[in-house]
């Protein structure tokens, strides 16, 4: 009976992350784990068609992230994008899905944190991740390749 009345759905837990990053991002105080349980969650997917129907729809926001100001937030989003980019249909939602700022695409947005002299080396290390998973698709590696 616990487990039915405090079990929360994916959609809520996925809402929830996303929810508390930004009332922390308000508040100037980001918590540096906030984004483990979506992590956690990424790396299911594989296991759990709905889960990642869910976590499909989180791309946009992840390739946003990988952008903001907190460089563990960076870290946990490029990681999430790594784990989902092992699926063909979260590989073409990272290369559709466009950054908030740039308009670049979010191939570009990892291609561009890969190269940058600013990141950090975990930074490139996950955006490579990234890369290499995205790069199966051929339209990614299209991409890459002209660009």
């Amino acid at each position: 009976l616990y487990y039915k009345a405090t079990v929360r759905t994916i959609e809520h837990e996925v809402d929830h992350t996303f929810l508390e990053l930004e009332r922390q991002a308000q508040t100037g105080d980001v918590q540096p784990r906030v984004m483990e349980p979506f992590i956690a969650m990424t790396m299911e997917v594989e296991h759990n068609i709905q889960m990642l129907e869910e976590c499909k729809l989180t791309v946009p926001q992840l390739i946003w992230l990988v952008d903001y100001p907190n460089v563990r937030i960076q870290y946990q989003s490029l990681w999430a994008l790594a784990n989902l980019a092992q699926h063909e249909e979260c590989r073409h939602q990272i290369f559709v899905a466009r950054n908030r700022d740039e308009g670049e695409c979010g191939v570009e947005v990892l291609y561009r944190l890969f190269t940058s002299a600013q990141s950090q080396p975990a930074l490139k290390m996950e955006a490579l991740a990234a890369l290499i998973n995205c790069s199966v698709s051929g339209e990614v590696s299209k991409f890459l390749v002209q660009n």
